[in-house]
């Protein structure tokens, strides 16, 4: 009976081979979103917190005004970066449920998505970092940003216009200063070489990105 079919098996396990491979093809062909970090359904406990969607085709942009629906003012800021879509959410109220929804995202392959809903739940947590919660991508800010010490407190956030010199993200670096201590430049050059240290050693190239101080006049030292 062995010999019988033998002469089938191979012919079989080829057709099989085949079908798996084009059904891997047009798995990969569909344009769809691959993760979101953090997930769909997580608690967000940052004041300030970026989402990243991540698809499995490059987007040719976002416009937020056309391809974000949410029901409430708790989006921020957002852009693309290859494969990516950042998120970056506004202060929200503890304790409560949110979701946002995209619309007709397109790829640069020209397909399309017609709507994808991210929900999570915010609760505040005052020493709570973007560390606690890692995050998916390539800009360093995202992942270790905003974070205080007791020299200083540094911030990011996704504009809602590129500069003129085409930046989309805003790195505020507050130094923590008494008002005697405002006054006097050892105490500025001190708090500053610090925070600008803590940012190299994240690997946050502050070219990439337009820098505010707090206080203004710390920008000179």
């Amino acid at each position: 009976m062995y010999q019988q079919y033998k002469r089938y098996i191979l012919p079989l396990i080829l057709v099989l081979g085949l079908f798996i491979i084009s059904v891997a093809a047009l798995s990969s062909s569909v344009f769809r979103v691959t993760s979101a970090s953090p997930e769909s359904g997580s608690t967000i406990t940052t004041l300030t917190r970026t989402v990243v969607i991540s698809f499995n085709k490059e987007l040719a942009g976002f416009d937020r005004a056309t391809q974000l629906k949410v029901a409430s003012s708790i989006v921020a800021g957002s852009k693309v970066e290859g494969k990516d879509l950042y998120i970056q959410l506004n202060n929200m109220s503890s304790g409560s449920n949110y979701s946002f929804t995209l619309i007709n995202i397109v790829a640069t392959d020209g397909s399309s998505i017609d709507e994808y809903k991210y929900e999570f739940a915010y609760t505040y947590d005052p020493g709570a970092t973007t560390e606690d919660v890692k995050v998916k991508g390539s800009d360093p800010a995202i992942k270790f940003l905003p974070v205080t010490t007791s020299q200083y407190y540094i911030n990011y956030q996704l504009l809602d216009e590129p500069t003129p010199e085409g930046k989309t993200e805003r790195i505020t670096i507050a130094l923590l200063l008494t008002n005697d201590q405002a006054l006097n430049p050892s105490f500025l050059k001190s708090y500053k070489k610090a925070a600008l240290e803590y940012l190299d050693s994240k690997g946050i190239d502050l070219d990439g990105y337009m820098v505010e101080y707090a206080p203004a006049e710390a920008a000179k030292y």
